[in-house]
């Protein structure tokens, strides 16, 4: 399908929502802030990712395929970018097999939550072709109406064009058309010379060129990205401070503790119910649950032994879950999740996190599963400066939290959860330091307050818990 394109803001917008290749999140578009007038004299910034799921990314990366690494860079990366960036996708090749029209515009800059497009993403097949030059038109349609503002695209592939299509001509009209586009190019595990037929795409639109040859390359190219962007386009003043001043805020309710159990005894309480119990790997000893496991597990996974669960129904108003824990993550994929628990595809939870490679990191996320759909917010604690996170070591942030110990958290206000990890004073800094996730809604909660070990990916080794203390706080 070929099109005429008038790049004239919203008139062209309409016309394209009425081909059959372009999603309903360009249409649904219009009208929203992607597309308001911006009268404060600061050019919005917009991103607009194309994302590779052709049938090469099934090849491996590695220990995983090309596209599960893709997938969770990407969504890193998305979830990273500052909130005065709008951002969208555009991917191809993730509905039907050797289909060279399988492009799909999932989201025009700032129409969909980023974790909306995160989670759209993690349900992407490898299946279809690679047309690169129609999708970079598509992309470049999607931000017609976001002429005159500051506009990126990031292209990130494993492959060269496929369809026929021409994406040096294609990015030299959108420089002809005046669109004020950079694209960024990463090659992800590109053949030999295949780049050089990828590097005018940049050249003509002033972007940059990346190369990734794996899982831990990409990762930090995609972080390189994002500093350019930001870099480029830096967020709009903030507003003038009224000349009066705000009456100063209500003070914070007062907590009450609602349940507390603090390990005491040789035996777990009465009021707790261990799912699929391993009972050689947990016991209670001098005030303290010990639990260990060895392979994927975790609240995604309904199989996994020694889910810890309270028989205790949640207080009606607002409420926090507290886990005062001493981890020992040291297999490379380590967790501890705390939440509400129905089942697998039902549940609420705050997730600490961490990967050690050559771009480590410690993270605390907020994870909803309704029916199997999944929402996720992620807040990074630390992170390798090799892979231009800038943040404290990570091998060394995990010794002193086993040492010195810490807190997770998982709050409610009204119908808004946040995850928060709390790093005891001497962890990173002198004081405490305390790390919150944006929030995700929740209509209706059922299920049981509960907590276990967990590794995120099959590693060698074990990952260790340390629980001394679970409270419930009312408000």
């Amino acid at each position: 399908m070929q099109f005429n394109v008038a790049w004239n803001a919203k008139s062209n917008v309409r016309r394209l929502c009425a081909t059959t290749i372009l999603s309903a999140a360009l249409c649904s578009g219009m009208g929203t802030s992607s597309f308001a007038q911006d009268t404060s004299g600061i050019k919005p910034t917009n991103v607009m990712f194309i994302f590779d799921a052709s049938g090469s990314m099934k090849r491996s990366a590695g220990m995983e395929p090309r596209i599960d690494a893709a997938k969770r860079a990407f969504s890193e990366t998305l979830m990273a970018m500052p909130n005065h960036v709008r951002t969208g996708l555009v991917a191809f090749g993730h509905r039907r097999r050797a289909e060279c029209r399988d492009i799909e515009v999932v989201s025009v800059a700032g129409s969909l939550p980023r974790q909306d497009i995160a989670a759209r993403v993690l349900n992407f097949e490898a299946l279809g072709e690679t047309p690169i030059g129609q999708s970079l038109r598509i992309a470049g349609q999607a931000m017609a109406a976001l002429k005159n503002e500051n506009n990126t695209i990031v292209l990130i592939t494993d492959g060269i064009e496929e369809c026929g299509g021409d994406p040096c001509f294609e990015a030299a009209e959108l420089n002809r058309l005046g669109m004020g586009v950079k694209v960024h190019v990463v090659g992800f595990a590109l053949g030999a010379g295949d780049s050089n037929k990828l590097r005018c795409v940049v050249d003509q639109t002033g972007g940059t060129f990346f190369e990734a040859s794996d899982v831990g390359t990409l990762k930090q190219t995609l972080a390189q990205v994002q500093k350019i962007v930001v870099t480029e386009t830096p967020p709009p003043p903030p507003p003038p401070v009224a000349a009066s001043v705000a009456p100063p805020p209500p003070p914070a309710p007062a907590a009450k503790v609602f349940f507390i159990d603090e390990f005491d005894g040789t035996k777990l309480a009465e009021d707790w119910e261990v799912a699929n119990p391993k009972p050689a790997n947990f016991g209670v000893e001098k005030g303290k649950l010990l639990a260990f496991i060895a392979g994927t597990s975790g609240f995604r996974n309904g199989t996994s032994p020694n889910r810890f669960q309270l028989k205790k129904e949640l207080p009606g108003g607002d409420w926090d879950l507290e886990l005062d824990l001493r981890p020992e993550f040291t297999s490379s994929s380590d967790g501890t999740w705390l939440g509400v628990y129905k089942d697998d595809k039902n549940f609420i939870g705050a997730y600490l996190w961490a990967n050690r490679g050559y771009c480590s990191e410690l993270t605390v996320s907020i994870i909803k599963r309704t029916d199997g759909e999944e929402s996720i917010y992620n807040r990074r604690i630390a992170g390798s400066t090799t892979c231009g996170w800038g943040k404290a070591d990570v091998p060394a942030v995990l010794k002193q939290l086993t040492d010195k110990g810490g807190k997770l958290l998982l709050s409610k206000r009204g119908r808004q959860y946040t995850a928060t990890a709390v790093m005891n004073p001497g962890v990173i800094d002198e004081k405490a330091v305390e790390v919150t996730t944006d929030a995700l809604s929740v209509l209706r909660l059922t299920g049981d307050p509960a907590f276990m070990v967990a590794q995120h990916e099959a590693k060698k080794g074990e990952t260790l818990i340390s629980v001394e203390r679970f409270r419930i706080l009312e408000y």
